[in-house]
C-alpha cells in the first residue's frame, strides 16, 4: 500500500477524478487503537497528521504492548520528535478531543461493510486488503465509465 497510495493519489486525486477521504478504524483487537487514532488528529491540529499517522503505524509494535498511560508517553515522544507543542498534545490526547469523531469513523466504517484494514469503498464497492495499483485503477476506471 506504500507505493499505491501515492500512485492513486498522483493519478486520480490530483487529477481531480477522484475524492480520497481517509477514515480511522480502530480495531478493537489492537491495544491502545483508539488512542493512537485520537494522537494522529491531535498531531493534526498542529499540521502533521500524516507523520504522526505513519509514525503510529511503524511503531505500532511498541506503543500496542503498553498499558495505556505508557503508551500515551510513547505517543508525546513522538510528537517531540515531530517537533510539535508536546503540553499541548498531550492535552488535546487526554481531554479526548478527537474520541467521538473516531468512534463515528469507526460506525460509519462497520455501517458500510468494513472488518478489517486496509479497506476502500470506491462508489459503495468494498476492497478490503492491500492490492496493486492496476486493482485500483480497475475498478475505478470501471466506475468512471460509468459516470461519464
Amino acid at each position: 500500500m506504500l507505493q499505491t497510495l501515492p500512485k492513486l493519489i498522483e493519478t486520480y486525486v490530483n487529477s481531480g477524478q477522484v475524492r480520497y477521504q481517509f477514515k480511522d478504524f480502530p480495531l478493537s483487537s489492537h491495544a491502545n487503537a483508539q488512542e493512537a487514532a485520537e494522537a494522529a488528529r491531535c498531531a493534526g491540529v498542529q499540521g502533521v497528521y500524516w507523520p504522526m499517522h505513519n509514525r503510529l503505524f511503524e511503531d505500532q509494535r511498541a506503543w500496542s504492548q503498553e498499558p495505556g498511560a505508557e503508551a500515551l508517553d510513547l505517543f508525546v515522544g513522538y510528537a517531540d520528535d515531530l517537533g510539535l507543542d508536546t503540553a499541548a498534545f498531550r492535552q488535546c490526547i487526554e481531554s479526548e478531543r478527537f474520541g467521538q469523531q473516531v468512534r463515528e469513523d469507526l460506525w460509519e466504517g462497520q455501517q458500510a461493510g468494513v472488518r478489517g484494514t486496509p479497506s476502500f469503498l470506491i462508489s459503495g464497492q468494498l476492497l478490503t486488503g492491500a492490492h496493486p495499483f492496476e486493482m485500483f485503477e480497475q475498478v475505478i476506471e470501471a466506475e468512471l465509465e460509468k459516470a461519464r
